[in-house]
C-alpha cells in the first residue's frame, strides 16, 4: 500500500498548524486568519478553479486555544489576504461555515475564555 499521499498529507497539516498557531499567537485579540491554501492541505486536492479565483483558507480560532476550524473558500485572487478586515472575516464565516462549525467556534472562544 502507498502510504505517500497519506504522508504528504499530514505533513501539509502539520505545517498549516504552525503556522496558524504562530499566527494566533502574535495576533491574540483576532478570531479569524485569511491566507492562502497550502497544497494537500485538505482531503486530496481541491478542484481546479476558473481563472481569476483562488483557494484560500479562512482560519477562526482563539489566541491560544489548540483547537482552530479551517474552512477552504474560493474567492477571487485580489485583493490580498491581509486586505481584509476582522469583521469581513467574520462575515464570510458566517456565510460559508456550515451551522455546525458556528457552534465549535463558539466553543472555542468560550473554552479561552475561561
Amino acid at each position: 500500500m502507498n502510504d505517500m499521499p497519506h504522508a504528504i498529507h499530514s505533513k501539509a497539516i502539520e505545517r498549516a498548524c504552525n503556522l496558524d498557531r504562530a499566527w494566533f499567537a502574535a495576533n491574540p485579540d483576532c478570531f479569524f486568519l485569511l491566507r492562502d491554501t497550502l497544497p494537500m492541505e485538505f482531503n486530496g486536492q481541491l478542484e481546479k478553479l476558473p481563472e481569476g479565483l483562488v483557494w484560500r483558507t479562512l482560519v477562526a480560532g482563539c489566541g491560544e486555544a489548540p483547537l482552530r476550524i479551517r474552512l477552504p473558500i474560493s474567492m477571487t485572487a485580489f485583493p490580498p489576504c491581509d486586505a481584509y478586515s476582522q469583521d469581513d472575516l467574520a462575515r464570510t464565516f458566517q456565510t460559508f461555515a456550515p451551522e455546525r462549525l458556528h457552534k465549535m467556534l463558539d466553543f472555542i472562544i468560550q473554552e479561552a475564555q475561561a
